[in-house]
Order: structure tokens, then C-alpha cells, then sequence
């Protein structure tokens, strides 16, 4: 038993033509498994079905003319027919690869493989799978063939020269069965061969990146238990500021906050890297020497003063007098 694809009443395996709508089951069936652009090829298969079965030789005519319309699947099929295995394994690869290197161009690259895979999708939903359809109109060829087959060697087993006909189509239709499954596995095999060079050339360019990744977040989570105050350091350092003629508020704000963390000698490193030689050096060499002397170290006074080379030389002669 079976049902009419169009309205479904069930019809027994002898009727091909519905009782109900008048459909041609067979022709209707082609048309779904097929998709409106294979019509050609489908007009050819349901011709040979209108053909009154006693007349074996023009059905055998036609049932050759379908199989001689059947087309060998080329690469952009094989692409089209695992377009959602593709899809699915970009996204995922580049989505991983994305979070764990923190490269925004695998997540763009993630996200497109989304949309094709959307887009896919929905064609599929509106017009069937584009990738499968040579596959759907190989289906169908055999299933005609073999239906119509039935039926000519129940009305003309006797005749020879219908039978070896017959046979004849058989054997080419299993040769075009076979050169078609033989394509299918070498666009396969090509297609698999290029999804694992991609991955290859994902994986190695993501190795390093994520160990770079990783070395740069354990570096950042290590700098901010840091003091507060080489956190300041290094923001002026950074800044513009930093320059002969920079602002010497910002120098002095830095001095300040490295003597209030009781740090004297990274605050005499920063006043010979970043302040002495520049405009306002006296201020900053001021500021060091009244916190040592606040501190009620003497002895660090004088060797501070000792190393003192000012911008300028009235400057420096100054400084000794503090």
C-alpha cells in the first residue's frame, strides 16, 4: 500500500493514479524527490509511466531515456550535500579557537559560518537540499525502473528480445549507479582533504596564539596584585608626559606616591630615569630629600645630593644646600 504524495488517500500497489485528485502518483513522488529544477529529468521518468505497460518496447525507450538524463554529481554538490556538517564544524572550530586566543577574526569567522549555515537552512526548508538532488533523481530513476521492470517481466517474460533489452538497461543503470556513488566518494574524499588542511592551518596558527594568550592574562592578573604605586609609575612612563618638557606635576605626583608606600629607593631610580635632566628636576630632588630628611635619615641625604646632576648648574649647587 501506498499514498498519494499530493492528497493523501492510499492506493493499493497497483494504482498509479489517484482516485481521489487524479494525481500520477509516480510523477508527483518524482517531483518531490527532485525539486521543480530537475523537471526535465522528471518529465522523462513520468513519461514512461504514461506509456501503456503492453507496450514494452517505447516504456523501454523512455526508462532508457531517464537513466541516459541522470547527471554525475560534481564538487560543488559534494559541498552543497555536507554544507551543514561544514557549517557546524567552522563554527565550532572557530568559535573555540576565537575564545582561547582572543582574536576577534575567528569569532567574525564563527559568525559567518552562522549566517551561511542560517541562510542554508532556510533554503533547504523552502526548496529541499540544493546538494542532494542528483542524488534524489538517481533515487528515483531506480525506483521507476525497478517498478516498471516488474511489470514487464510479468506481461513479457516470454519475449527475449524484451527481456535482454531490459537486462541491457539494468546493467547500464547499475554502471551509472556505480560511476555515480565513485564520484560521490572521490568530491568526499577531496572535501574532507581540504576541511583537514584548514583545520591543520587553524590549529597552528591558534597554538601560539593561545599560548601567547595565556601567557599575556596570567602576566596582566600578576601586574594587578602589584603595588599601586608601579602601577602609577608605569602610567607616566606611558604617558605623554614623560618627555624633557613634560608636565612636572605629574613627576612629582609620582615621587609622592612612591614615598608614601616607604619605597626611597625605586623613588630615586624614578627621579634619575624620568626626572633629572628635564625642566623642574631641583622640585622632584627637593621632594626626595625633605621625605629622607622627614624620615630622619641624614646619611641618605648626602649620598642622594652626591649623585645630583641637574639640568642646570645653579640648579645643582642649590640642591647641596637643602
Amino acid at each position: 500500500m501506498k499514498k498519494c504524495p499530493r492528497c493523501g488517500v492510499t492506493l493499493s500497489d497497483q494504482q498509479n493514479i489517484c482516485p481521489s485528485c487524479g494525481g500520477d502518483y509516480l510523477q508527483l513522488s518524482i517531483q518531490n524527490i527532485a525539486g521543480s529544477e530537475n523537471m526535465e529529468t522528471v518529465e522523462h521518468i513520468a513519461s514512461a509511466n504514461t506509456v501503456e505497460t503492453e507496450n514494452a518496447s517505447m516504456l523501454l525507450q523512455y526508462m532508457s531515456a531517464a537513466i541516459d538524463s541522470i547527471i554525475e554529481p560534481g564538487f560543488r554538490d559534494a559541498i552543497l550535500k555536507y554544507m551543514r556538517g561544514i557549517v557546524s564544524g567552522a563554527f565550532t572550530l572557530n568559535t573555540g579557537v576565537g575564545i582561547s586566543t582572543g582574536e576577534p577574526i575567528f569569532l567574525g569567522i564563527a559568525v559567518v559560518a552562522a549566517g551561511v549555515g542560517v541562510y542554508a537552512g532556510v533554503k533547504k526548508k523552502r526548496h529541499g537540499s540544493a546538494g542532494g538532488r542528483k542524488d534524489a533523481v538517481l533515487t528515483a530513476t531506480t525506483n521507476i525502473f525497478e517498478e516498471n521492470a516488474k511489470i514487464i517481466r510479468e506481461k513479457n517474460g516470454n519475449n527475449k528480445e524484451i527481456i535482454k533489452q531490459l537486462d541491457s538497461l539494468q546493467t547500464r543503470l547499475n554502471e551509472v549507479k556505480a560511476a555515480h556513488k565513485q564520484k560521490e566518494r572521490e568530491h568526499k574524499r577531496k572535501l574532507w582533504f581540504i576541511m583537514a588542511v584548514y583545520i591543520a592551518v587553524v590549529v597552528a596558527i591558534a597554538v601560539p596564539l593561545t599560548i601567547n594568550n595565556i601567557k599575556t592574562k596570567r602576566a596582566e592578573k600578576e601586574y594587578a596584585q602589584l603595588p599601586d604605586w608601579v602601577k602609577v609609575r608605569d602610567n607616566f612612563i606611558n604617558s605623554e608626559y614623560n618627555d624633557e618638557y613634560g608636565d612636572n606635576s605629574a613627576r612629582i605626583y609620582v615621587l609622592n606616591e612612591i614615598l608614601s608606600a616607604g619605597e626611597f629607593a625605586a623613588a630615586e631610580s624614578f627621579f634619575f630615569d624620568y626626572c633629572m635632566g628635564n625642566v623642574g628636576d631641583f622640585d622632584c630632588a627637593k621632594v626626595i630629600v625633605e621625605r629622607y630628611r622627614k624620615a630622619g635619615n641624614t646619611t641618605a641625604v648626602e649620598a642622594f645630593k652626591q649623585r645630583l646632576s641637574l639640568r642646570y648648574d645653579s640648579d645643582t649647587k642649590k640642591a647641596q644646600q637643602l
